[in-house]
């Protein structure tokens, strides 16, 4: 109720099944619960434990998810302003692409995955949704900012900590005994043969 206060200003009584509202938009405690049992899904699927009702770490999950349906109705809000559509076709072009790209054209797979995840279909399509318009909206806010290459070096020097990442070694070993020098040399030149690194780390390596 309190977010739902804030987001609107205060002006507007927040209804008995919602969480929110921001402008014209609801968050009820119907899409809450759904974000809450995804997430108590994908954890299961993770072998993940999730937090109890009523526990610090419980309410930490479902204060982020709340923050994430009132920031996904802000931009609603914000979108619907500025006539900002997504028509179900968009959607649909949207879902074949990710179909390609994630579960290469498999109807099934795509299913299974929202199955495990909790999702119904019309569910997937109103994330998918969410994440159009917020895409849109991005452009049409950003079509007359101009930036200057003067601007973007200055500002990179300023935050240069905020982009730096540091150095990382990938390492695989094959680990074995000093008297071993004679295996090594074999080893090496199967690898450089096409050998299974794999394979002969497990058969051979000591670690």
């Amino acid at each position: 109720a309190l977010l739902g206060e804030a987001a609107c200003g205060g002006s507007e009584e927040v209804p008995k099944d919602a969480v929110a509202v921001v402008g014209g938009e609801t968050v009820t405690k119907g899409e809450l619960d759904r974000l809450i049992a995804q997430a108590r899904a994908n954890a299961k699927s993770s072998k993940r434990p999730f937090p109890k009702e009523g526990t610090p770490q419980y309410r930490q999950i479902r204060d982020q998810l709340v923050q994430h349906l009132v920031r996904r109705a802000q931009l609603a809000a914000a979108a619907e302003e500025r006539d900002i559509e997504i028509s179900d076709e968009d959607v649909e072009r949207e879902r074949k692409r990710l179909l390609e790209q994630y579960y290469g054209g498999s109807e099934k797979h795509y299913r299974e995955r929202l199955a495990k995840q909790g999702l119904s279909e019309e569910q997937a399509r109103a994330d998918l949704e969410a994440s159009l318009i917020q895409q849109e909206l991005f452009k049409d806010v950003g079509k007359d900012v101009k930036v200057t290459e003067a601007e973007m070096r200055k500002h990179y020097e300023k935050n240069k900590l905020r982009y730096a990442t540091a150095a990382r070694r990938e390492i695989r070993q094959i680990l074995l005994r000093a008297d071993q020098g004679a295996l090594a040399k074999r080893l090496v030149n199967q690898l450089r043969s096409g050998g299974s690194f794999a394979g002969l780390a497990r058969r051979h390596s000591q670690d």
